[in-house]
């Protein structure tokens, strides 16, 4: 009789699955800050780089830098690293698999909706969520195991479609609380109404793929800096997570801390695990980072370097008609850099300007080096939505979306370009993102 599965605790969105020989770690951020010191670790990690010597698989759901974190492999001992198969979906970029080729890590990229075997007992088979997150399923001789991880799964309609692919599963795995910038701090109304539709997506997914257990998890952070601490003032805690799990549906919760050993299938007493968690949540004696400033004259040579970049990978003539009425993307909007207290202007023809304006009559508040990061990589803007170091009114942040959403397109392997438009599922998207904007 094999051993049977388990599940050994890392931290947020990463546990190790063993089984039939197979040690699969999935998403390891074990130590830093993510999103530009924007999210920190809720409680410290146990799993140490020596550990990886264990591991036979390494499972990426995507990108974002509390999944994918370089300075994390690259610590990871070379020769475990050559030891180790790298499992992520296929992309047109494969900026992620060259990457851990590099380090000269194993590679096997996944193909929407197909399987992989890793033992004879045990397969997985990955599916892709626009833009750029992915789902896992594990399935061996003792159950299922679904990885919902950060998919957007807020309607019936996107969860059947996962669910043709999955069937019933045995255990479940998905994110608790909202991970974004979710309005100004008077805003705490909007941001409760979104720690709701957070458990409410739970409790979709538990009502979907029937799952015997649940495990909340991929939202054991806090936003970490002076700029945005306020938006833990609404975020779900896991045990909001697991109260609502308990009470409102079938599934049992599973709630396990960094370092905890569960074998897959028995029951688990939380009671402890939670108030571990609870002494954790006191994030008032948790420590935040701070601005470091940009100058104003490096900000304007790295606005004319972004606008050149945006202008070099995509249609210029697309962006002159996007530039027109109805759409009227691109526009100038006006800017308070809160570090250096000065109000500046920004649009592609001209880049970045100072300008005589009051501060309360501006569109954005933001620090300088916040700015800086959106005109240095195409995933900046991506980064600011997420870390939510800015203040908008509702006309500005949505003028910023319009100026700023070339960046984190592009960072996806899609350009304003006439061929994207044929593809389905950036139509489908872009469409709904119009819709929200008018």
């Amino acid at each position: 009789m094999p051993t049977p599965p388990t599940l050994l605790w890392v931290n947020h969105a990463s546990f190790v699955f063993s089984y039939a020989n197979v040690r699969l770690i999935t998403d390891p951020w074990l130590f830093g800050s993510a999103f530009h010191n924007g999210w920190d670790l809720l409680c410290p990690t146990q799993f140490t780089l020596a550990d990886f010597r264990d591991i036979t698989h390494i499972w990426f759901s995507h990108e974002h830098p509390d999944h994918f974190v370089p300075a994390v492999l690259q610590q990871i001992p070379v020769e475990s690293r050559r030891a180790i198969t790298v499992l992520f979906q296929e992309t047109n970029d494969q900026k992620v698999v060259n990457y851990c080729r590099s380090l000269e890590f194993r590679i096997q990229e996944l193909p929407h909706h197909g399987w992989h075997q890793l033992a004879p007992t045990l397969r997985v088979m990955c599916g892709k969520v626009p833009y750029f997150d992915s789902w896992l399923l594990i399935e061996t001789d003792r159950g299922k195991i679904l990885n919902a991880n950060d998919c957007v799964v807020d309607g019936e309609g996107i969860a059947q479609e996962i669910f043709k692919q999955t069937g019933p599963v045995d255990l479940l795995l998905t994110q608790f609380s909202y991970a974004n910038w979710i309005g100004n701090p008077a805003d705490v109304d909007a941001r409760r109404a979104s720690a709701r539709e957070k458990l409410r997506r739970v409790k979709l997914q538990i009502d979907t793929f029937q799952p015997k257990q649940t495990i909340p998890f991929a939202s054991f952070v806090y936003f970490s800096h002076a700029d945005n601490v306020y938006l833990n003032d609404a975020m779900n805690t896991v045990r909001d997570a697991a109260t609502l799990i308990a009470d409102e549906t079938a599934s049992e919760p599973v709630v396990l801390y960094p370092g905890e050993m569960w074998e897959i299938g028995q029951p688990h007493a939380n009671a402890a695990t939670l108030a571990r968690y609870d002494d954790d949540y006191a994030l008032a004696t948790k420590p935040l980072h701070q601005t470091e400033s940009v100058t104003i004259e490096q900000l304007q040579h790295l606005s004319q370097q972004y606008i050149a970049r945006m202008q070099r990978k995509n249609s210029k003539l697309f962006m002159r008609l996007m530039r027109l009425p109805p759409l009227c993307y691109f526009q100038p909007f006006t800017l308070y850099l809160t570090d250096l207290a000065e109000t500046v202007r920004f649009d592609f023809r001209h880049g970045l300007q100072r300008v005589d304006s009051p501060a309360a009559n501006v569109d954005i508040r933001l620090a300088s080096e916040s700015l800086a990061y959106v005109f240095q990589h195409d995933w900046g803007y991506d980064t600011l939505e997420v870390n939510g170091r800015f203040r908008a009114t509702p006309g500005g942040h949505k003028i910023m979306v319009k100026n700023f959403f070339l960046g984190p397109l592009n960072n996806t392997g899609r350009y304003l370009h006439p061929k994207t438009f044929f593809e389905p599922s950036f139509v489908k998207r872009a469409f709904a993102k119009l819709r929200s904007l008018r």
